[in-house]
């Protein structure tokens, strides 16, 4: 997800007195990376790469609307209080309310709910190719939701990624199961991200990208949440084993706790088209964390598919940064 850097100068009303704060990172050198930065980006890498497998093996024997709940809530509590206690106030700023909204309902709602379900419908390892490909998608609605002209490199991105997403449902489009369902699931998370990236690129926060974090995952997850008793849905705590328990633990406080908390933090220390490229190698620890944990096969059209995503997402990102 493509998030725009914050600045000390826009954030500092919304900051506690007496607090430290990140404006000497924010006003690093851009052309270095700080070894802490680049550390995090490596668990960060590790942690959203095997949570892929891990969330995988939750759904087994928790609903995925369940799983989303859990982890929206519990995280997102969970991150404001790291904002708050990294002194930042928690107000969000009256005039971003609707444009908040906006980008929550894709960036949370709508891509955790297809993500739940998609991942529930298909391998781990493929999974985590669709749905990491969101530059490639930014860069196809972006001449639309921005009113920029793509330019060639960036059109030869979006062939190779939709090439090599092809590519990859190819094999299951003639059997209409559950694999080329979740395999459009993916897609359309990824798409959803899309789309939420492009809200917040269009609009010039104020409120600090930590809150903005925190607010999103808790508010973005209720919707959800408020689906589970109109469908029935029970959280059977006591039916659960001890491998479902602590791959469950794992996607609360790994992955979406230190996870994001690390996302913002890589987003203070480094450049955001340097710290983006974080997702580059996510769906290459998802392919073998799945293969590991889950026992899935990699197939050559597997790894032809995430070549080509891969090359896309270069060229649609890296390009238009460097722009």
């Amino acid at each position: 997800m493509e998030i725009s850097e914050p600045t000390a100068e826009k954030a500092a009303w919304e900051r506690a007195p007496g607090k430290s704060t990140e404006a000497t990172a924010a006003h690093a050198p851009k052309d270095q990376l700080p070894l802490f930065g680049m550390v995090l980006m490596a668990l960060l890498t590790l942690a959203w790469g095997v949570n892929w497998p891990v969330a995988k093996i939750v759904l087994t024997q928790v609903h995925p609307l369940v799983h989303r709940a859990l982890i929206l809530s519990l995280g997102g509590v969970a991150l404001l209080a790291i904002a708050r206690g990294t002194g930042f106030r928690l107000g969000l700023h009256s005039s971003e309310i609707v444009p908040f909204l906006g980008m929550t309902f894709f960036n949370v709602t709508a891509y955790q709910t297809f993500v739940a379900f998609g991942l529930y419908l298909m391998p781990a390892g493929r999974a985590s190719i669709i749905g990491n490909s969101t530059p490639i998608f930014v860069a196809l609605l972006a001449p639309w939701m921005l009113r920029t002209r793509i330019t060639a490199m960036e059109l030869l991105g979006i062939i190779l990624g939709l090439g090599g997403l092809t590519l990859l449902m190819g094999p299951d489009v003639a059997i209409v199961g559950n694999s080329i369902i979740g395999a459009f699931m993916m897609t359309a998370a990824a798409l959803s991200a899309a789309v939420g990236a492009i809200f917040i690129k269009i609009y010039r926060w104020r409120t600090p990208l930590a809150v903005l974090t925190g607010w999103s995952i808790l508010l973005g997850g209720l919707p959800i949440a408020a689906a589970i008793p109109c469908l029935h849905l029970e959280f059977q705590t006591h039916e659960l084993s001890v491998t479902v328990w602590i791959a469950l633990v794992y996607t609360i406080a790994i992955s979406t706790i230190f996870g994001n908390w690390c996302w913002f933090r890589i987003m203070t220390l480094l450049p955001a088209q340097k710290g983006a490229m974080v997702m580059f190698c996510i769906p290459a620890v998802g392919i073998l964390s799945s293969a590991r944990l889950l026992h899935e096969a990699v197939a050559l059209t597997d790894i032809l598919s995430f070549g080509l995503v891969l090359a896309g997402m270069v060229c649609t990102f890296l390009y238009r940064q460097r722009r």
